[in-house]
């Protein structure tokens, strides 16, 4: 039977509506697989289910086959397309289905039993643009996939495939998985057929829909300011591209390019926001969260966009890789990022030159609004570049966005404030980002005839590209400048994210930094790096004015701070103490990073030192290890006019629980390095130094935002106790540098080197010991003699995990043998003990004569008395330095300490702890207060001791510092003496 087409039935509703829709898309004259009754949304969504679970059922090749034949499924398939010609409640209904049918199909091409029917969903179709000669068009023919064309309009229909909600995001991840599940086959022919340079054949057939015709393409991209202009996307701009390159391409930089400017406008009102004074506090709050919340959305979306980029450069189609990095360079990062960052600094320069003039208020309106713009759009471009590094790991794109970043020359073509600097004259005019990048890094000069350009590129497409282009004029980088200033300056924290993650990136070797001058050349005299002197200018900013003077807040900002300044202006050249220790801890961190790189680059060939002495002379100049020493000593000196008040002890104990956990936590970092045995027996805690890479806080969305948290009650003496503390603590957690310096073999090199970054003199020792013994042996992987250092089980490697010694372990409170557990016995001869019972009920008192109060140097212990009048079994453990206060009430003893810290049986007697509240019942007032007397004076006991230890650690951290500075001083008074000595040489001589 014949199936019912329109011009069967008289229902007038559904001519109207054919009337209606034949008016939106004119492909609706041309018959379907569709027409009729099938036009009801609800019955094609049932067809597709239906086919999908035929399809996902079907296990038999051979039936596979029969599915797949005559054309059916392509006609099936082409017959949803366009999607515009459907209404949304429609589409809601049919792509969840038409998504699961794609899925099922590239998961059966995927699979042993299709793996060879990929012919049988190839179809031919008419090329867009054909070739030109004698200015008569030639039409031609390729061939193609209407599976991989169809997922790619869905994936690119941004109307029923939207990230903010959960239905959209579902499709649109089904669709990406199909693309990139199909771009993962390995067959030759298939991926010639992506490329568009897969083999004509006749016997194929051809669709009853055509791909939409080439003005149409800007349809498919969202509708957004940041949308490529019509020019840049026309066919003669992308030669040789097929119709799925041409909209899946510039619909991916179109959604990051929107991405960026959804986040200026988010950062420009969260820094407008920061500063505004009309506002309560409430209201600042209510308004940070929704900021907070805004910029968690918008760093999902841009990771995911960052996330399928890389995956599907990963999938090694070189043609579409190669075309796809041109776009990304143009579009993103040449064409948005950087354009924008290079004029929010030119603006920011000309409103820091015009501060003297007069305006008037309309004038300094619009001027606060366009430096609110340009520190968005300055902060916004790092974060995106930082992210872009973090999660792309293709090579060729990294390296390219490398040079444009990092290299000292910047064309001045791509200084302009044009938003289009690309046109798009001719099809030789495509390749315009590569050919430069690759001149700028080779130092060539590309001539009229694009020789070079040849020759830089590597031939094929990429030869072609820039061929007949004047050559460029290049200018000193502003960005480049700028992110040296913000490493010394104000925007220290995400500058450093940056650095630190491009250093990371293993796309970037030794060779290609030294290229983009972030390395040393070995045949550079100095040998000092651009990067590193503006960390040490970060730390000495910080650090240059006497430690003795009145305490206040440190500034970060390396312009002179005048102490008279007050009120609003002295709080703009500020920051917050919290703000400054997370800055010092990642430039120290990088800092050590970078150093790692300068050793491995300049000084060392095949894992052996090329020259002892420049390598001796670089490490007594360092300006960054001057300056992380004389910062070490500067704080430590900071913290120690601070050690008086009781509460410094507390956060020396909450720093140091922040910072080293238990052997447990870090097991698989000491199972992977292969060199430290775990003892059960044993509690140890370990700090590993890798976890305060900057490149680890990447992914907090928080960066997008000027202020991410509501203003603190702290008072500013209890910050500056808390800043102080974090640093001391964090830099005196660096000396996996000094270990490093057991490769040289000079002694008096590593024992200068030791004196710079000190933890403590034992466990510097001790870690150069354990370091230079493997180095020295003949395997170099001789057995561990110091087990406090440890880490990967390389020769040249760093050991990055410490373990905590005796002296900070009594300044953190931790416990330094393994506490008997809740429920086992103990022995308490030998220990202070005090018959007790337990207060069950405030009006009536039962003596229970089976409970003892066992009091320790370091915890007490309730427990119940049993037979054997020498042993006890522990109902609850309480560690003395958690215990807040005691109080003696007549016969009951009162001991406050928090819940989470005390540990108790289960199914223990009823009032053993109440609301962090533990009550003991003894048989006099007499022995209540002598029990309290002993309590007090063990807690009084290990207060005295955290102190004394403390007081012990900044004494050494400031011996270390002043030994430095006076090795310093001693070091210039000899070369200002051989200088005079030379000088009046010369003078004898003439």
């Amino acid at each position: 039977m014949a199936p019912l087409t329109f011009d069967d039935t008289d229902d007038s509703d559904d001519e109207e509506w054919w009337n209606k829709d034949k008016k939106k898309d004119a492909s609706f004259e041309s018959p379907s697989l569709f027409s009729g009754v099938s036009w009801a949304a609800s019955v094609k969504s049932q067809i597709l289910q239906t086919i999908s679970m035929l399809l996902l059922n079907t296990a038999s090749p051979l039936s596979l086959a029969y599915l797949l034949s005559n054309n059916y499924m392509n006609e099936l398939i082409m017959g949803m397309l366009p999607l515009s010609q459907w209404r949304e409640e429609a589409l809601d209904e049919m792509l969840p289905p038409f998504v699961t049918l794609l899925r099922g199909l590239v998961m059966k091409l995927r699979g042993e039993e299709g793996r060879g029917l990929v012919p049988l969903l190839m179809c031919q179709r008419a090329k867009m643009g054909g070739n030109v000669d004698g200015g008569e068009e030639e039409e031609e023919s390729e061939t193609y996939l209407p599976l991989l064309y169809a997922a790619v309009q869905v994936f690119c229909y941004s109307p029923g495939s939207s990230l903010r909600d959960a239905d959209g995001c579902m499709v649109r991840t089904t669709a990406m998985n199909a693309i990139l599940n199909l771009c993962r086959i390995t067959s030759l022919d298939v991926r010639a057929v992506f490329v568009g340079e897969g083999l004509t054949d006749e016997s194929l057939p051809c669709t009853t829909k055509s791909a939409p015709p080439p003005n149409d393409l800007s349809s498919m991209l969202p509708s957004s300011s940041s949308s490529p202009s019509p020019s840049s996307l026309s066919v003669s701009s992308f030669p040789n591209a097929t119709i799925e390159q041409q909209i899946l391409f510039p619909y991916i930089c179109s959604n990051l390019k929107t991405c960026y400017h959804r986040s200026v406008r988010l950062m420009m009102t969260s820094i407008h926001l920061d500063k505004a004074s009309k506002h309560n506090e409430e209201a600042k709050a209510e308004a940070t969260q929704r900021h907070v919340d805004l910029a968690s959305s918008q760093f999902s979306e841009l990771q995911y966009w960052l996330g399928f980029l890389d995956d599907l450069l990963s999938c090694e189609i070189r043609v579409w890789n190669v075309r796809l990095v041109e776009w990304i360079m143009r579009e993103v990062v040449v064409g948005t990022i950087l354009l924008h960052w290079n004029r929010a600094l030119r603006i920011v320069g000309m409103m820091t030159a015009a501060d003297g003039s007069s305006d008037t208020s309309n004038a300094t309106k619009k001027n606060s609004l366009e430096h609110c713009k340009a520190k968005a759009e300055i902060r916004v471009s790092i974060v995106f570049l930082t992210q872009l590094f973090a999660m792309v790991s293709y090579r060729p794109l990294i390296r390219l966005v490398g040079a444009a970043v990092l290299h000292p020359k910047y064309p001045i073509a791509w200084c302009g404030d044009d938003n289009n600097l690309f046109g798009s004259s001719g099809s030789k005019d495509f390749f315009q980002v590569t050919p430069i990048i690759n001149a700028i890094v080779s130092n060539k000069e590309r001539d009229s005839e694009g020789g070079d350009n040849a020759a830089a590129s590597g031939g094929g497409e990429e030869a072609d590209a820039g061929a007949g282009v004047k050559d460029d004029a290049f200018v000193p980088s502003l960005h480049r400048a700028s992110l040296l200033e913000m490493l010394s300056g104000d925007e220290t924290i995400i500058a450093s994210m940056l650095l630190g993650t491009i250093l990371e990136n293993d796309a970037l070797d030794d060779n290609a930094l030294e290229k983009l001058g972030v390395l040393p050349s070995p045949n550079d005299d100095e040998q000092v790096s651009p990067f590193e002197d503006a960390l040490a200018k970060f730390l000495t900013t910080n650090t240059e004015e006497d430690p003795e003077a009145e305490p206040r807040q440190l500034t970060t900002s390396p312009r002179n701070y005048k102490r008279s300044t007050s009120g609003a202006e002295a709080e703009g050249k500020r920051k917050t103490n919290e703000t400054l220790s997370v800055a010092v801890e990642f430039v120290s961190s990088l800092g050590v990073m970078l150093m790692e790189r300068i050793i491995f680059h300049t000084w060392t060939e095949g894992g052996e030192c090329l020259e002892v002495v420049p390598f001796d002379h670089y490490y007594k100049s360092s300006k960054f290890v001057q300056a992380l020493t004389s910062s070490l000593a500067y704080f430590a000196s900071f913290a120690k006019r601070l050690a008086e008040d009781d509460s410094l002890e507390e956060y020396f104990q909450a720093e140091f629980n922040l910072r080293y956990v238990s052997t447990e936590a870090n097991n698989d970092i000491i199972q992977s390095g292969g060199n430290r045995p775990y003892h059960e027996n044993n509690i140890k805690l370990a700090c590993c130094i890798q976890n305060y890479h900057p490149s680890n806080f990447i992914d907090d969305a928080n960066v997008l935002l000027q202020s991410s948290r509501p203003p603190s009650t702290e008072t500013a003496e209890d910050k500056a106790a808390k800043c102080a503390v974090r640093l001391t603590l964090h830099l005196v957690s660096q000396p996996k540098i000094a270990s490093y310096l057991t490769v040289l073999p000079s002694f008096q090199v590593r024992l200068i080197f030791i004196s710079l970054l000190l933890f403590t003199q034992r466990s510097l020792v001790g870690c150069i010991e354990e370091f230079y013994s493997r180095f020295t042996s003949p395997t170099g992987h001789r057995p561990i003699t110091n087990k406090r250092w440890y880490g990967e089980a390389e020769v040249l490697s760093f050991c990055t995990i410490e373990e905590a010694d005796e002296l900070l372990l009594s300044i953190g409170g931790a416990q330094t043998s393994r506490v008997p557990d809740v429920g086992t016995d103990i022995d308490f001869r030998g220990r202070k003990s005090f018959p007790c019972s337990l207060q069950t009920n405030h009006k009536r008192r039962r003596a229970d004569k089976g409970i003892i109060l066992v009091v320790d140097p370091s915890e007490i212990f309730i427990a119940r008395c049993k037979k054997d009048v020498n042993r006890c079994t522990i109902l609850a453990v309480v560690p003395l330095s958690t215990i807040i206060a005691s109080a003696a009430a007549g016969e009951i003893l009162h001991v406050v300490c928090p819940m989470a810290e005390v540990s108790t049986a289960t199914g223990a007697e009823d009032g053993i702890l109440k609301d962090g509240r533990l009550s003991l019942c003894f048989s006099s007032v007499t022995m209540s207060i002598s029990v309290k007397e002993h309590l007090d004076k063990y807690c009084a006991a290990l207060e005295n001791r955290a102190a004394m230890d403390i007081d012990e650690l900044l004494e050494k951290c400031l011996e270390v510092g002043n030994k430095i500075l006076n090795a310093k001083s001693q070091s210039s008074s000899r070369r200002r003496i051989v200088r005079e000595e030379e000088t009046w040489a010369d003078f004898q001589q003439a």
